[in-house]
């Protein structure tokens, strides 16, 4: 059932944190895929795909994912801000900056986009 499917993806996404934040980036990654072919969409699972590969120091692969969410999803002014440090790593400066004063249009707050 459409529920059921829903319950496992959960669980899966749960799973998928836990991994990331004990730096288990490839586990990690391979569940954000498996949720990501079930749900091809979900903002979240989509910045944390993005986030996996930007800690790992994949900034093109980062960036993509990071786009997806702000233009499909418009996400909120952290994605923004990871999307602008994505940039900036692979030496776009003019997008990083743009990327970054969007984030901090969105969020005067957004510390890390200072």
């Amino acid at each position: 059932s459409l529920v059921r499917g829903m319950d496992v993806l959960s669980r899966v996404c749960h799973e998928a944190v836990d991994l990331h934040r004990q730096g288990r980036w490839k586990e990690a990654e391979q569940l954000y895929d498996r949720i990501l072919s079930q749900a091809p969409n979900d903002p979240d699972t989509v910045h944390l795909r993005g986030l996996v590969a930007l800690e790992q120091g994949r900034f093109d692969e980062a960036s993509g994912y990071f786009t997806r969410c702000v233009t499909r999803h418009s996400r909120p002014a952290m994605v923004w801000t990871h999307l602008g440090k994505s940039h900036l790593h692979a030496g776009r400066i003019t997008q990083a900056r743009q990327a970054l004063t969007k984030a901090v249009e969105l969020d005067a707050n957004a510390g890390e986009a200072h």
